[in-house]
């Protein structure tokens, strides 16, 4: 698998947050749709998710303008997806969820070494806590879509 390199000033401290996945071929859903139909396999990310490529990447210049901690709202893939670039960052890194994310994500978020903190029914209040905490000083709010960095 190649890797994609940093084009940043902490490159050399660090490997890529995402490699370059396969884009295969689907018989079957070729079959299906009578045109090609290629999958993009993504879910081969160290993160699970294609996520990690945007929140990576703004991960990244935050870490380039001084940012100590990221803060990120997700119910699951941006939270792990942030969990892994802070650790690859050496960052710290805070994970806002609603109390209707599951326990085993919790539990994978903390394996990456995130602090993960419950609140709210639903994401909107998780993710209004995570703006709140962002505003500390040397954290850096990283949402979890809606962002031109991420995009």
């Amino acid at each position: 698998t190649s890797v994609l390199f940093l084009c940043s000033p902490i490159r050399d401290l660090v490997m890529a947050l995402h490699i370059e996945t396969p884009l295969l071929l689907s018989e079957p859903l070729s079959k299906r749709w009578n045109c090609p139909v290629y999958l993009k396999l993504e879910n081969l990310q160290n993160s699970g998710t294609f996520k990690i490529r945007g929140i990576g990447h703004l991960c990244q210049k935050a870490v380039e303008t001084g940012c100590k901690r990221f803060i990120c709202s997700s119910g699951g893939n941006a939270g792990m997806a942030a969990a892994l670039a802070a650790r690859q960052l050496n960052r710290d890194v805070t994970i806002c969820v609603p109390e209707t994310t599951p326990s085993l994500v919790r539990e994978k978020l903390k394996d990456l070494g995130a602090e993960v903190v419950v609140h709210g029914s639903e994401w909107n209040g998780a993710d209004a806590l995570a703006r709140e905490k962002a505003k500390e000083p040397g954290c850096q709010y990283i949402p979890p879509f809606d962002h031109p960095d991420i995009w």
